[in-house]
């Protein structure tokens, strides 16, 4: 004789429990410092006597170079057309230059020239008079005005370096020399 299973009888589900009404944040106001009225400098403050100064910012400061590098900088103000930037490369820890171009643009690409050797230079970039008679340069006088030095880690690219026949040099072509 076949038995009748019986159904499960149904369960009830549970109630949602009711979330809380909300209720506004209101944050406790805080009392806020006084601050001190910042001092007006005057713009001439900011200028040395002897005039504006460049400021070198790439590539920054310490960083690796392979073969050739873009040097930029900014100026505020405009050259003289007897001023032109000095564009001044340095053995770390020497005062002499052992390449030296002049630009009128605010961007100098530098190449290896002949006789470089990859090793830790400093770039800086001033402002010189001077003239030029076609590729001839005559320098006339160091304004003094010259932005930071910054260090380069100057490295052969795959092993090469050293410039051409020419000499290699910068894109105005380039020269070496003290300045």
């Amino acid at each position: 004789t076949a038995t009748a299973t019986p159904w499960p009888t149904a369960t009830t589900r549970p109630t949602a429990t009711p979330w809380p009404t909300p209720v506004a944040w209101r944050p406790a106001p805080a009392a806020l410092p006084t601050l001190a009225p910042l001092p007006v400098i005057a713009a001439s403050a900011n200028v040395p006597s002897h005039g504006l100064v460049p400021f070198s910012y790439s590539p920054p400061d310490g960083v690796d170079v392979f073969g050739s590098a873009v040097l930029r900088w900014e100026f505020v103000g405009e050259l003289a057309e007897d001023e032109f930037f000095d564009i001044k490369i340095r053995p770390l820890g020497s005062n002499d230059s052992v390449f030296v171009d002049w630009s009128k643009s605010p961007e100098y690409t530098l190449r290896p020239w002949n006789g470089w050797t990859p090793g830790l230079y400093t770039w800086q970039i001033g402002i010189i008079k001077g003239t030029l008679e076609g590729e001839t340069k005559h320098f006339n006088a160091d304004t003094g005005r010259d932005s930071e030095p910054l260090l380069l880690k100057w490295q052969a690219a795959g092993g090469g370096g050293g410039g051409g026949a020419a000499g290699g040099g910068g894109s105005s072509g380039g020269s070496s020399g003290g300045s």
